[in-house]
């Protein structure tokens, strides 16, 4: 892997790895540039499986602005189709999931799976 390519992966803010492999890959925007994480995400699909296990992780207010990014941008279609692999979480459902979990310890299986069902597609469309 190239340097470039394993310094933007490393500044990914959460990569859940089983075993050897990621599972899902984390980027928390909140204030930073939006493209920065997607960019992150790129050299991350390079080299993982992980279409639709890339997650944005932000307010709902930036909603707007999440989807225009994966509309009107150099992202979507070839060659990466960003808009079809990236997905987002909001604050909201991080702090719902912590507060649903705080009193127990859910299995990996479980976790995974109130992850996935928060999950939301960008609402994009194509020129």
């Amino acid at each position: 892997m190239l340097t470039n390519s394993r310094d933007k992966i490393q500044q990914i803010d959460l990569i859940w790895v089983d075993g050897k492999q990621p599972v899902l890959a984390f980027e928390i925007e909140h204030s930073t540039a939006i493209t920065t994480g997607i960019d992150r995400f790129i050299e991350l699909l390079k080299v993982a499986r992980l279409a639709g296990r890339v997650v944005l992780v932000a307010p709902k207010s930036r909603q707007k602005k999440l989807n225009q990014v994966l509309s009107q941008s150099h992202y979507i279609g070839a060659p990466m189709y960003m808009e079809s692999k990236v997905r987002y979480l909001w604050y909201l459902q991080v702090i719902t999931i912590v507060a649903k979990f705080t009193a127990q310890q859910p299995t990996k299986g479980e976790l995974l799976e109130i992850i996935n069902l928060a999950l939301h597609q960008p609402e994009v469309s194509t020129r």
